[in-house]
């Protein structure tokens, strides 16, 4: 968690500083590289950036989700499917699917899709001096 005045994510390679988790999603510099799941945590899943210097940042998904509110949260979000009806999803990190079984692993899925859609709304808020609009 960070504090007020401490930035949201400081860049490892190039110090380059984002204020907050909305300017580090939108930053046309950071592209979202792909989910990495951690298996014995339900809420540990990692969502991996690439920045334009070539590093890589890592935020776990729980940092973001309050960006985009799930209107398909899991009543249950302990349920688990089976390993057979698992779609394995989760287990590449390029795959950006959504998944649509009940595993509390699915709604950092769904988070990816609706970053992938913050990012591409954020392109059309740039103002003439090159800076973002703040979300309404």
């Amino acid at each position: 968690m960070h504090s007020a005045t401490a930035p949201f994510r400081v860049c490892g390679s190039c110090q380059k500083q984002w204020a907050s988790p909305y300017d580090f999603v939108v930053d046309a510099e950071i592209r979202l590289l792909g989910l990495q799941m951690v298996p014995k945590k339900s809420q540990g899943n990692l969502l991996m950036f690439g920045h334009r210097c070539g590093t890589s940042i890592s935020v776990f998904a729980k940092h973001l989700h309050h960006l985009v509110p799930d209107p398909e949260e899991e009543a249950n979000p302990q349920a688990v499917v089976s390993y057979e009806e698992c779609k394995r999803l989760c287990r590449n990190l390029k795959d950006l699917a959504v998944c649509d079984r009940p595993c509390p692993k699915a709604g950092d899925r769904r988070l990816v899709q609706a970053i992938l859609q913050l990012k591409q709304r954020s392109k059309g808020t740039q103002t003439a001096g090159g800076e973002r609009e703040s979300p309404a």
